[in-house]
């Protein structure tokens, strides 16, 4: 028997000697070398090998139980070292300043049985007395609801205006439009140039959103609605070019000239344009479920505040209202104005 270097022995392998041909090796599991000293060992034999090897390998089991280690650091769990920034160890040198404790705590589920599922790896085993073969899995985690409760409701987001929002033009002005997100459905406002407090009097209707779950919880907390703020800059590439050579030759005599610039912008079918889409903010908000709770009770505009960009500023003046398809007959769409819903008339504020 051949003793370990750790407690305990081990006795003779239960299998006979084997040749070691998981390494790079020729057929018959030789490796090949200039001199046998060197080490420079490879599969492949030249005509300048001098020396030749391979190795016989065989498994051992251990007699006896493996004594664990002894801890030999701190019997109170302190850690040390020179500085808080350089390593710790568990015994204390003459040089250490710090010394640091960590506390751990073991959690526990509340459910007494663990998230795993047994899984059969043959269904024919399903009816058998004996043992089935069987695997554990933890599966991903998802919620699934069937048609029954998958609900269709219609948004309508009322837009009246908004005011004191970022100016990212040069002009100190921006060109705001607002794009709303509900589910998988998205629409957009029209285009208000130079200005910051726009003026879109608009309603958005999004169609057959579907929300799963119970109509109940669906009311109580209903999913939220996005609503984005960006600043739609349409240059002409002519004007893109000249900024870019003016910007180049960082000269204050341009630099004056660059603020004098008259920026008509032009576009037509005959020259190259671009959009720069700037965001200048994000309002985050619940809509009003409309039911027969609801009736008589009229919607109101509110003013929302906006974020999600540094230095954000202004707010939003709008309202929104959920309503269940095929639950009630829905009442009639907004007023159509100049090619856009508008505000219908009881939530527009009455000047």
């Amino acid at each position: 028997a051949v003793v370990s270097t750790q407690s305990g022995h081990y006795g003779r392998g239960k299998t006979g000697w084997a040749l070691d041909i998981n390494r790079a090796v020729d057929s018959k599991g030789f490796e090949y070398a200039d001199e046998p000293n060197y080490g420079n060992y490879g599969p492949i034999e030249r005509n300048y090998h001098l020396a030749r090897r391979r190795l016989w390998t065989r498994i051992r089991e251990r007699i006896g139980e493996t004594k664990k280690k002894e801890y030999d650091g701190d019997p109170d769990g302190w850690e040390y070292s020179k500085l808080f920034t350089t390593k710790f160890h568990t015994k204390e040198r003459s040089f250490d300043m710090v010394r640091r404790r960590r506390w751990n705590r073991k959690l526990v589920s509340d459910v007494p049985v663990p998230v795993v599922f047994s899984i059969l790896k043959d269904l024919d085993d399903k009816k058998s007395k004996d043992n089935p073969d069987m695997f554990n899995i933890a599966p991903r985690v998802m919620t699934e609801y069937g048609s029954k409760n998958a609900r269709t409701y219609q948004l309508r987001a009322y837009l009246y205006q908004a005011r004191g929002l970022l100016g990212a033009d040069p002009t100190g002005y921006s060109d705001p439009y607002a794009r709303i997100i509900f589910g998988n459905r998205s629409g957009c406002t029209k285009t208000v140039h130079q200005t910051c407090s726009p003026m879109w009097d608009a309603s958005v209707v999004l169609d057959n959103i579907e929300i799963c779950g119970d109509k109940t919880e669906i009311a109580a907390n209903p999913p939220y609605i996005v609503i984005e703020l960006f600043d739609e800059d349409v240059l002409n590439q002519a004007m893109h070019d000249t900024m870019k050579i003016l910007k180049k030759e960082k000269s204050n005599k341009m630099l004056d000239n660059v603020s004098q610039l008259d920026v008509s912008i032009q576009l037509n079918n005959n020259t190259s344009s671009f959009v720069n889409h700037d965001k200048l903010g994000r309002v985050v908000c619940k809509p009003r479920i409309m039911d027969g709770s609801s009736e008589g009770d009229p919607t109101k505009l509110q003013w929302y505040s906006t974020q999600g960009v540094k230095r954000c500023k202004g707010e939003l003046l709008a309202a929104f209202e959920l309503y269940e398809i095929g639950e009630r007959e829905l009442p009639g769409l907004p007023p159509f104005s100049n090619g856009t819903y508008i505000v219908p008339t009881g939530i527009r504020p009455e000047l």
